[in-house]
């Protein structure tokens, strides 16, 4: 079952680490990952252009960070990436981070308004072949991936269990799990356009973007239960090659 997940790790480590938009030697655009000043998040809701307002267990936490980009190809389709990072104190051992990906397979390659339903990675299958547009994948394992292991192997410490669900936490099944894109705006100046050939090439833009989310997570190592709720306006990085 680990080797399920190891291209997963590639392609999210390939999308996490690349900074300031940019092209490769082999014309293929990467991935803009500008990180904005955490003090902004800690405003409440209305005080600056971007927030984030975010609870674990109703409780309000401080010091989270946030990261919004998208990047991709006509080929590929538009790869949206949100990006949460959290504290030690959030969840009782680490920092931690929840990943939320999103695929837009379709024309035009633009982040679009809509309410979305979250769910767990449950394998690489299932992520490359079942990766619809009316869906938001959380950098988590499903619980049907946990049970698997605890049927197979019984119950495992922290070191042992991390062999074979490489996350740090599991989707719980709930109707709530949502993500929310409620409003999209432009910043003034941010589109760049960089023609290659036939009024076809590269893409920038900045926008901000609105929204909210809920999830229900299980922690996989100490088996406790979360659920974050969050709201948020943030900075959102694009960069598209449509030749």
């Amino acid at each position: 079952m680990k080797k399920l997940f190891i291209l997963l790790a590639i392609l999210f480590a390939n999308v996490s680490c690349k900074n300031n938009s940019e092209i490769s030697k082999d014309g293929e655009p990467l991935t803009s990952n500008k990180t904005i000043d955490e003090s902004v998040y800690d405003n409440v809701e209305g005080q600056s252009d971007t927030f984030l307002k975010i609870q674990i267990n109703g409780q309000e936490m401080k010091g989270v960070g946030c990261i919004f980009k998208g990047a991709g190809m006509s080929v590929t389709g538009l790869v949206n990436e949100f990006n949460f990072s959290f504290p030690a104190s959030a969840f009782g051992e680490k920092d931690a981070e929840l990943n939320f990906s999103w695929t837009k397979k379709t024309l035009p390659a633009e982040l679009k308004l809509g309410s979305y339903n979250i769910k767990g990675i449950e394998s690489d299958q299932d992520f490359f072949e079942n990766n619809k547009e009316d869906m938001f994948y959380c950098k988590a394992s499903t619980i049907n991936v946990y049970k698997k292991v605890v049927e197979e192997y019984g119950e495992l410490d922290k070191e042992l269990l991390s062999q074979f669900i490489p996350f740090d936490f599991a989707v719980i099944p709930n109707e709530k799990n949502k993500f929310n894109i409620e409003s999209i705006e432009q910043v003034n100046g941010a589109e760049e356009f960089t023609e290659i050939s036939n009024g076809k090439g590269i893409r920038n833009n900045v926008l901000l973007v609105k929204g909210s989310l809920y999830i229900k997570l299980m922690q996989v190592s100490s088996k406790k239960e979360f659920v974050v709720s969050a709201k948020f306006k943030s900075e959102y990085d694009y960069n598209y090659s449509d030749f």
